[in-house]
């Protein structure tokens, strides 16, 4: 599980800041992790891993940047 820890974030169809928004989630918004991408990457000066979210009960599915979430 993680949650939200900013205002609005975007989940994207796939791990990278070029693709497609699929929706977007409000903070403390809790999801769950699925899968982790393989390496980190660097977004606004913080490092982190890719995380692809599901919330099955609102239908969406996606990948959200690891640094804006508090994964437990």
């Amino acid at each position: 599980m993680a949650t939200v820890r900013v205002d609005s974030l975007r989940v994207r169809t796939s791990s990278s800041l070029d693709a497609a928004v699929v929706g977007s989630l409000k903070k403390n918004e809790q999801v769950e992790i699925i899968e982790r991408s393989a390496s980190k990457v660097t977004i606004d000066g913080i490092t982190a891993y890719w995380y692809k979210i599901s919330r099955l009960y609102v239908g969406l599915e996606g990948w959200y940047f690891g640094g804006y979430l508090d994964v437990e």
